[in-house]
């Protein structure tokens, strides 16, 4: 079914013969430039390389320092004294790794033997007060079997200073 055209407009629309105006457009009548198209590219570079002779720089992360981390943070909440240590060794292979052939990793690294450090020396200090307080605990044992009545309660304490430092 065809529908009837409108009074005064041609049967293919309104100005359909007409070319849109675009301001690259040739003149009428003018000749194309005398240069020819730009030339094609060339095939792409293969997969993993630049073009323009850029070289692809593979940079990888130091495997040492990302076990440096990995334990000194187990060290801190799953294997005590053990993982900060493993992390303090791993740390200072990969700080050398790292100075030696130039990979990534240099901060972790660091934070490795950072957590690694900290850690450790929390168990120290911690395992130094246990000891301390087991021993203040014999002494007050010890000098609670004499009972003094005129004692002030604190006699047990010079017996254990001396017995640790000398005397």
């Amino acid at each position: 079914m065809s529908w009837p055209t409108p009074q005064g407009e041609p049967p293919g629309g309104p100005y359909y013969d007409e070319q849109p105006y675009s301001p690259y457009a040739l003149p009428s009548g003018s000749e194309p430039p005398p240069y020819g198209p730009p030339p094609p590219y060339g095939p792409p570079p293969p997969y993993g390389q630049a073009g323009y002779g850029y070289q692809v720089q593979s940079t990888t992360t130091n495997s040492m320092a990302i076990a440096s981390l990995v334990c000194a943070l187990c060290g801190a909440f799953v294997v005590p004294i053990i993982g900060s240590i493993l992390g303090i060794i791993f740390g200072h292979i990969a700080k050398k790794q790292i100075r030696v052939s130039g990979e990534q990793g240099d901060g972790l690294a660091i934070a490795g033997l950072i957590v690694g450090y900290v850690f450790a020396g929390l168990y120290v200090l911690g395992c130094l007060g246990y000891i301390g307080f087991l021993v203040l605990i014999v002494g007050a044992t010890a000098s609670s079997s004499s009972y003094d009545s005129g004692s002030d309660g604190y006699s047990f304490v010079l017996p254990v200073l001396t017995g640790l430092f000398g005397g």
